[in-house]
């Protein structure tokens, strides 16, 4: 699995979209996190939140939903792509099949 993040609006989404066109394995891990509170529980985000509410909250990854994905799309020793940015990014990190940790990319775009 490969991991690459970079500031949000900096096209994430876009790279996963032409990737997957391409026949490859990849994900905008937006679609795989949600909103925590301080206590860990999930809660869903206002239509409009303020600057409090957002320092309240966290926006992190599902490290299972990352694993059901990993594990339905990747086998056969295929690369897995995933974009975006979490809170919780080096905390998700799995091994995968072949007992290889996934890695971790910052990417940045001017």
């Amino acid at each position: 699995m490969r991991h690459y993040t970079s500031n949000p609006g900096s096209g994430e989404s876009t790279l996963a979209a032409e990737l997957s066109r391409r026949g490859l394995v990849a994900m905008d891990a937006d679609g795989l996190a949600f909103w925590e509170d301080d206590a860990g529980m999930p809660v869903a985000q206002p239509p409009e939140p303020d600057d409090d509410w957002l320092l309240a909250h966290r926006w992190v990854w599902s490290r299972s939903r990352i694993e059901e994905f990993t594990a339905a799309a990747g086998g056969g020793g295929r690369a897995v792509f995933f974009f975006g940015i979490a809170r919780n990014g080096r905390q998700t990190e799995t091994d995968n099949a072949d007992g290889q940790r996934s890695s971790l990319a910052a990417v940045g775009f001017p």
